[in-house]
């Protein structure tokens, strides 16, 4: 999405680094909720939550910011391994056009 709208190369990495981030935070749960690693997964938990939260920063408020802040949030405090599958599009509260993000913030 941010390549097909030009986005700024800070704009590029700063959605790379939340991806990867939000990528480690959901596999971080995981361990948890399949009571594997328990001890380091909970050290490292609030870690890449914070890492992710604070990438986002780094965009103007808008609507799929806080979509990714609600999705962070889900992902870390879900109680379930398949909480996601019941997760749909319908359920977020942005459109679900991948360059949405990177037009708001190039045209605000």
């Amino acid at each position: 999405g941010a390549l097909s709208v030009d986005a700024t190369q800070e704009q590029i990495q700063q959605i790379s680094d939340f991806g990867l981030n939000f990528g480690i935070l959901f596999q971080l749960r995981d361990d948890l909720l399949d009571s594997e690693n328990t001890e380091m997964a909970q050290a490292l938990l609030p870690v890449y939550y914070d890492k992710a939260w604070h990438t986002l920063e780094g965009f103007p408020p808008s609507e799929i910011i806080e979509a990714l802040r609600d999705l962070t949030v889900f992902c870390a405090e879900r109680e379930s391994p398949t909480a996601f599958h019941r997760l749909t599009t319908s359920n977020l509260r942005f459109p679900c056009d991948p360059t949405y993000l990177y037009r708001n913030d190039m045209e605000g």
